[in-house]
């Protein structure tokens, strides 16, 4: 099996076992932390120009905070260091945030959208279909990720061919 085949296989499982687990009633923090893995390997297949460290911005209220934080902290991998940021206490996103995990309240997830612009800031959010109004990346629960192609290029950001191949384009 190539590893193309083989990491997309894993995405897709990461994706559709949350789906599987809510048939079988798991508890909730169990599904935060599937959900947290999906949000961690979405951002291991994206591409910035030039950065050895990506700081991941999430609001304070998101509800998968705990988890989120937990995934991300001080993580390295072979590419490069995360490292988790309150949303509220940055000043300038575009230029302090890499990554932001969206809420899903849409009025707090358009603004944050509209402060980024089209800085090189990769926006996610598994609580609602950000596509719909300039956010790049939705992982709904169950399905395969959505992405908002055209942002993800204005942005300068790349993903990797995997994750596009197992994805729902949106233009």
């Amino acid at each position: 099996m190539s590893f193309r085949r083989l990491i997309t296989l894993f995405i897709c499982t990461l994706l559709v076992l949350p789906a599987h687990s809510w048939a079988q009633g798991p508890s909730e923090s169990k599904l935060e932390e599937l959900l947290a893995a999906a949000h961690f390997y979405v951002i291991s297949y994206t591409a910035w120009p030039s950065k050895d460290e990506l700081h991941i911005c999430i609001p304070p209220t998101h509800r998968l905070k705990e988890s989120l934080n937990n995934t991300f902290s001080n993580r390295v991998t072979s590419q490069r260091t995360m490292t988790v940021l309150d949303l509220s206490t940055v000043e300038e996103i575009g230029k302090s945030c890499e990554v932001v995990i969206l809420t899903g309240d849409q009025n707090e997830d358009k603004a944050v959208i509209k402060k980024i612009g089209d800085a090189p800031v990769l926006t996610v959010s598994s609580e609602t279909d950000v596509t719909d109004f300039g956010g790049m990346i939705y992982l709904p629960k169950g399905k395969p990720p959505r992405i908002l192609l055209k942002q993800v290029n204005k942005s300068g950001l790349r993903i990797d061919s995997a994750l596009l191949a197992i994805s729902e384009i949106v233009q």
